[in-house]
This record gives structure tokens, sequence and C-alpha cells, in this order.
């Protein structure tokens, strides 16, 4: 992290491990994000690249014809 201002909650998600390199993300060097902003990745969020949307809705949304928007964690790459 070149850029981390070093507050307490972002220093203790990032230490812990949470978040895997499975992805990248590339910020802009100018660029200002708020203290506890949690960014979506699409390799360990399971979202469904093959559906219209990444997000991942729920069938309750959707009501019963819909498929559930998350995957099992078995199922997940």
């Amino acid at each position: 992290m070149r850029y981390l201002l070093g507050d307490p909650p972002t220093r203790e998600v990032w230490e812990s491990g949470l978040y895997s390199n499975i992805d990248k993300l590339y910020i802009g060097k100018f660029c200002s994000i708020a203290s506890g902003a949690t960014f979506m990745m699409a390799g360990n969020q399971g979202h469904r690249m093959d559906w219209i949307s990444t997000f991942p809705f729920s069938s309750e949304t959707f009501g019963d014809k819909v498929q559930d928007g998350f995957l099992p964690l078995e199922i997940r790459l």
C-alpha cells in the first residue's frame, strides 16, 4: 500500500490478511478514499461474471423465480 495514511481501522484490516492478493486494485496517485471504504473485487467475492450484473442479488429481491446471486463457498474459485 503505497499511500496508506495509516489510520488504525484501515491498517487493522490490511494487516489481518482479510484481503488476499487474488485481485489487484490500481488507484491513481492523487485519489482520496474515505477511511473504512471497501472495494469488492471479482475474484474474492464470488461475483457471477456470467450474469447481467456482478452485484450478488438475492432471491428475496426479485422473488422465487430468480436464482440466488450468492455462490456457495465450495463453488467459488
